[in-house]
């Protein structure tokens, strides 16, 4: 294999005993990083896998950036190399220059965005990118030797932990490094560990599913994979979850997640819908058959299915003048099971119902609800550029 392709490892022990804590997919969401771990009671005994992507499409990546490389300082912290901390090493290549600058014009919130406006003013398509590039290295030199040096794969006794997932039957020293990156849909595939528990991000979660929307990590025992990438900044439910291990053994596992909406105490009892629906990223072309202020009624191109969704979340595509593509974010047709005195998290109200969180789990609830006290909290808006 060419050795640009071989993996970085780095290889752990831990006491039988530790606590450990697994995050992964933050993408810049410092906000979010942050309360998670306030809210799972981050100590100085514990240990933090931050399992890629920490960068990348949400708001802040600088900033986490050096939140992550001064926690190393103080904490038991250890990053790995997700697709958008790899992805500087390719975007940086002089021979890639051109795809650098389509790339920043197009994702505004990125880490190099950040750090070119730190310098100059924001890229244009008239924006000389050897220049920008070359102060970017000589500015943030010790940042992006760090993000260099990340490991792809953290294995202890019991523990893998990497980003996206490896490929069966092949040693994990010969496995690709840009593989295990950004390989998609991992737990859909026939994998399964008998030595060690497998930890990966990248894929949310939800993506997995057809019926019903769930954010919560997969916690498979049975093939030794724990899946915890819960959407945080891709889907407008999403949350950043927050995987708890006590004991390196990876057996004794459970989870806590944090998301940002408004929290809500439901006061009627419902019962849950029986058949449920969930259309996702990978086929989520409709058909607009009823469109009204707040809510519309649409048909999945791909299977026919029809269901109630908000209004706002319909984005259009255009692929020639007069000619538009309809998409629609995440949605599912899922009536909730809650009974009275449930806490849930507030996603959409429409005159139809209201969309609710509850554990993880998103769908429509039609009853009254009042809302808790607390800090103000809202619907963040940086997800809402298109991934």
């Amino acid at each position: 294999m060419n050795q640009d392709r071989m993996p970085r490892i780095v290889r752990l022990h831990l006491p039988e005993n530790q606590r450990i804590l697994a995050i992964s997919d933050v993408h810049g969401n410092l906000k979010y990083l942050q309360r998670l771990l306030e809210k799972v009671g981050f100590g100085e005994d514990d240990v933090l896998f931050l399992v890629g992507d920490m960068l990348e499409k949400g708001p802040r990546s600088l900033d986490l950036l050096h939140y992550v490389m001064d926690l190393q300082h103080t904490r038991n912290v250890y990053p790995i190399c997700g697709n958008c901390e790899g992805l500087w090493q390719f975007m940086l290549a002089p021979d890639h220059r051109g795809h650098l600058k389509d790339y920043l014009l197009h994702r505004k919130n990125s880490l190099l965005n950040e750090m070119i406006e730190t310098v100059a003013p924001p890229v244009t398509a008239d924006s000389d990118m050897e220049g920008l590039v070359q102060e970017v290295q000589r500015r943030f030199r010790i940042e992006l030797e760090w993000l260099r040096t990340l490991p792809n794969m953290i294995l202890t006794d019991h523990l893998l932990f990497v980003h996206a997932g490896v490929q069966p039957d092949v040693p994990l020293e010969q496995q690709d490094r840009f593989r295990v990156m950004d390989t998609k849909a991992f737990y859909e595939q026939e994998v399964s560990f008998s030595d060690r528990f497998c930890i990966v991000g990248h894929w949310p979660v939800v993506l997995y599913q057809h019926e019903g929307q769930n954010a919560s990590p997969i916690l498979d025992k049975k093939r030794k994979i724990y899946s915890i990438d819960g959407g945080n900044v891709l889907k407008r439910d999403g949350q950043l979850n927050c995987l708890v291990l006590n004991g390196e053994s990876g057996e004794n596992a459970s989870w806590v997640a944090y998301d940002d909406y408004p929290q809500i105490r439901l006061l009627d009892d419902q019962q849950g819908s029986t058949e449920n629906y969930n259309i996702t990223w990978s086929e989520n072309i409709v058909d607009i058959l009823v469109q009204q202020d707040d809510v519309s009624r649409i048909r999945q191109c791909s299977s026919g299915r029809e269901m109630w969704v908000p209004t706002e979340y319909l984005y259009p595509e255009m692929l020639t003048v007069g000619t538009v593509l309809w998409h629609v974010e995440d949605s599912t047709d899922t009536k909730l099971c809650v009974q009275a005195g449930d806490q849930a998290s507030l996603v959409c109200e429409t005159s139809i119902g209201t969309i609710i969180k509850k554990d993880g789990i998103s769908g429509w609830y039609e009853g009254r609800y009042e809302r808790l006290p607390g800090e103000d909290r809202h619907l963040p808006g940086f997800w809402r550029e298109k991934l």
